[in-house]
């Protein structure tokens, strides 16, 4: 398990583990204006999509 604090390095690995991920996948968010903040690049629609292929 890796700690990470640098937040273009969190969002990076975030997008390769949605992409990666097969069976499932717990993300733990730090704060509600982090949800906020990945709503607006796209991280949660990603998480939507990849649970419906």
């Amino acid at each position: 398990m890796e700690n990470l604090s640098d937040p273009d390095k969190i969002h990076n690995t975030v997008k390769d583990l949605i992409k990666t991920s097969n069976q499932e996948l717990l993300v733990i968010l730090p704060t509600v204006n982090t949800f906020y903040r990945y709503e607006r690049e796209g991280i949660i629609r990603a998480l939507k999509e990849e649970t419906e292929h």
